[in-house]
């Protein structure tokens, strides 16, 4: 009975902003939704400048070209040239994924190569053209309405459904949408069994990102409730792969009511960023292509994060749809030079003696009196949206290597918690948010340690999903 309220509460809010969210007469572009055949987009009320990533796209930058944010604003908000290294002035190759058996294997194909994107006063319309399929055969479409609502890392979970190594700079979505196809078939065909494939859309709101909205065309309480619940008249969507044998003409297309994508979002003067990525499971290949690509490569150990996006003006002002003029005119991609993770087997942290005595906080080596009320804070560092701990522990040893304390275990940590990791393993009081753990000169009976030196071992991954290890000394005096 309580999910049940819940769901009617989710419902009821959803249709509290009603169609007539806007201020202005109902403008209808019919767009088509289900292909059932060819992707064949003028036909189903597409138009030209609708297209705003390809492989042919004549940027209006020359080859070469150097944009930085007074290029944004004086070019008054057209499209601008993507880059890479090289350079080049096309916005989206054909033959750049990271995907091995990309040229001779259709199923691990991954190539993005349009991205299609209009509104009407009833919805939002998105088309994305080459969809991975199969073997690796997840695409994510992801949208960031308001900033610091969202996530720059998708490798959380909780509160991350849809668990995948995509990582953002200066963009953190808070609303996205997966598509998937059974593995090894291009067959695209909505079950609750999840038999054909599936989708869902889901949209973290409110001011720490923690009020959470989504549909599924499959069971998932957990994380939806009331799935399967989908409508069509709020959130439509369809992939035709199975009805199109060609790669680079397989489409997924979805259609997203202004009263959802509104829910709980301030829709008065908004900037919509939107990003593509293909994923593998969560637990399987890893090799990405983003769209726009990133402006360093994306690679199996996860070096580059998606520091490019499209950004759209759709609404005036005034929370009404800018209606009666192109998309290209209020939409550009947007390139910022890019970060390069440099790979560390490293992990930083840094630790500092509190209470009766006291020391700055460092990584070099500390003497704790615990007798006098001594404790050792350890940090992680965690210091920039792309800093990644995962499962990771800290534990203390001897000087013969014997654990003499497991602290924590099980650690998560991410430059966007809005809460303590649900899954962490410590005792009462070791744990500080957000990143601080404490040792009081005890093992794990709870006895006070003999006098002498001791090695703080903190071990985990990082965001390359690379194993970490670190080591630091302390001195336990009496």
């Amino acid at each position: 009975m309580r999910k049940l309220g819940i769901l009617l509460a989710v419902v009821l809010l959803l249709f509290s902003f009603g169609y007539d969210v806007f201020s202005v007469t109902s403008t209808n572009k019919n767009i088509t939704v289900r292909v059932l055949g060819s992707w064949d987009p003028f036909s189903m009320g597409w138009e030209p400048d609708e297209l705003l990533i390809s492989p042919t796209n004549v940027l209006n930058k020359p080859y070469g070209a150097i944009v930085d944010q007074n290029d944004l604003t004086n070019n008054g908000g057209r499209m601008l040239t993507y880059f890479g290294n090289p350079y080049r002035n096309t916005c989206e190759p054909t033959n750049d994924s990271t995907y091995p058996g990309r040229d001779t294997d259709t199923l691990t194909k991954a190539e993005l190569s349009e991205l299609w994107l209009t509104w009407d006063t009833n919805a939002l319309y998105v088309a994305v053209r080459g969809q991975t399929a199969g073997r690796h055969n997840n695409l994510m479409i992801y949208f960031d309405r308001e900033p610091g609502v969202g996530r720059t890392s998708f490798n959380e979970n909780p509160p991350i459904v849809w668990q995948r190594g995509v990582f953002f700079k200066d963009m953190d979505p808070d609303m996205y949408i997966g598509f998937w196809n059974p593995n090894d078939s291009v067959k695209f065909d909505i079950n609750p069994d999840k038999s054909g494939g599936g989708v869902q859309i889901y949209s973290h709101t409110g001011p720490d990102g923690s009020v959470k909205v989504g549909m599924s065309s499959y069971a998932d309480t957990a994380n939806v409730p009331g799935s399967p619940n989908m409508d069509t008249s709020i959130f439509d969507f369809w992939f035709n792969g199975e009805y199109e044998s060609d790669m680079f003409k397989r489409v997924v297309i979805a259609k997203i009511a202004w009263s959802f994508f509104f829910t709980n979002v301030n829709p008065t003067n908004m900037w919509l960023k939107v990003a593509v990525a293909t994923t593998g499971p969560d637990s399987g290949n890893y090799n990405y292509e983003y769209m726009p690509d990133s402006s360093t490569p994306v690679n199996p150990s996860f070096k580059s994060v998606e520091d490019n996006f499209v950004m759209i003006r759709v609404t005036d002002g005034n929370a009404n749809p800018i209606i009666g003029v192109s998309v290209r005119n209020n939409a550009y991609v947007n390139f910022y030079p890019g970060v390069k993770l440099e790979v560390s087997k490293t992990p930083k942290f840094y630790m500092k003696v509190t209470r009766a005595t006291s020391s700055t906080e460092d990584d070099r080596p500390k003497v704790l009196a615990p007798a006098k009320g001594d404790k050792l804070s350890i940090r992680i560092g965690i210091e920039s949206a792309t800093d990644f701990f995962v499962q990771g522990s800290i534990k203390i040893l001897d000087m013969k290597g014997n654990v003499v304390r497991n602290l924590a275990q099980n650690i998560n940590l991410s430059a966007n918690m809005v809460s303590s990791p649900s899954d962490l393993v410590v005792k009462p009081g070791v744990y500080q948010f957000p990143y601080t753990f404490v040792w009081d000169g005890t093992d794990d009976k709870g006895q006070k340690v003999p006098m002498g030196n001791y090695i703080i071992v903190v071990s985990g991954r990082n965001i390359s999903g690379l194993d970490m290890i670190g080591t630091r000394l302390v001195s336990v005096i009496y």
